[in-house]
């Protein structure tokens, strides 16, 4: 079975509200990586997923110390494993293009590299997180993901690291890659 790395940085993806029917007034990253992953049992029949919990911020909190690290463990990570097929980054919306650039600037393994988030909080009753987070999972084993660099992906869509921009701030179709 394929084996993948889900690194876990908050977000709104890992996001709570006081009710489900609340969408904008939430606290970011307060699930770990193992309740999203618990979120979609659909994952363990696609592959053996190892979660690491970088940090559980808002990506607007997001210090250049994580995003250091991101680019450490993810080497190393590929350098210990030659078998392992890639890695899936949650991550908060607010500066989620700014890491995937960041990252293809400093990672150059062609394994793919998926960063995906949310635009609704995880106890939200239509929360994206769940089937954004199925996606990267599928996107990171692809073998067509190889050799493309940073992958960030959303509302069904995959984005590469150079062309994502994030055009809105509510509603889950908030990323584009114009041009």
């Amino acid at each position: 079975m394929n084996r993948l790395l889900l690194l876990a940085t908050g977000g709104t993806i890992a996001g709570c509200a006081e009710n489900s029917a609340t969408l904008n007034n939430y606290t970011a990253g307060l699930l770990g990586g193992d309740a999203l992953l618990a979120a979609v049992p659909q994952l363990q029949d696609l592959a053996k997923i190892s979660v690491e919990q970088i940090a559980n911020v808002d990506s607007a909190d997001l210090l250049f110390a994580h995003w250091r690290g991101l680019v450490a463990r993810i080497r190393d990570a590929f350098a210990a494993d030659p078998e392992l097929a890639g890695v899936v980054i949650t991550h908060g919306t607010n500066t989620l293009e700014e890491t995937a650039w960041l990252l293809q600037l400093m990672i150059d393994d062609p394994r793919p590299v998926v960063l995906v988030g949310a635009m609704r909080p995880a106890t939200a009753l239509s929360a994206d997180g769940p089937l954004n987070l199925l996606q990267a999972v599928q996107v990171a084993l692809s073998s067509d993901a190889r050799g493309h660099g940073m992958l960030v992906v959303m509302d069904g869509q995959i984005h590469a690291a150079q062309r994502v921009t994030k055009l809105a701030t509510q509603g889950v179709g908030a990323f584009a890659s114009p041009g």
